[in-house]
């Protein structure tokens, strides 16, 4: 749990605009990812997603978001890693990634 804790700590999702390699105007800009979040918290996410409407959107788009709040998770790793009482709804959930993940960990000191 405590190198769970510090990889969402350390691991964020970063994008930044860099200029378009194959331009088609004055200025054209492309995203490109700086950083990412941990597989697994992309995951968890991905299992609690929520969809709504969002009024910034143009012509009513759904936009997908997630119940997931980063804190939340961190706090949860925190007292899992300590041994504290948890009492968060993701705490099963956590502890079955922290599974996944140290057998990740294993396969790969194998390879």
């Amino acid at each position: 749990m405590g190198v769970m804790y510090t990889q969402l700590k350390r691991n964020r999702l970063e994008v930044r605009l860099d200029p378009a390699e194959n331009a088609t105007h004055h200025g054209h800009k492309v995203r490109t990812v700086q950083n990412e979040n941990p597989w697994w918290y992309k995951e968890l996410c991905l299992r609690h997603t929520v969809s709504r409407k969002n009024k910034r959107k143009r012509n009513g788009k759904k936009h997908h978001d997630t119940k997931i709040r980063r804190q939340h998770i961190l706090s949860a790793l925190r007292k899992l890693a300590d041994g504290s009482e948890c009492r968060s709804l993701y705490s099963e959930e956590l502890v079955e990634l922290a599974h996944e993940v140290e057998e990740e960990w294993r396969t790969e000191e194998h390879s």
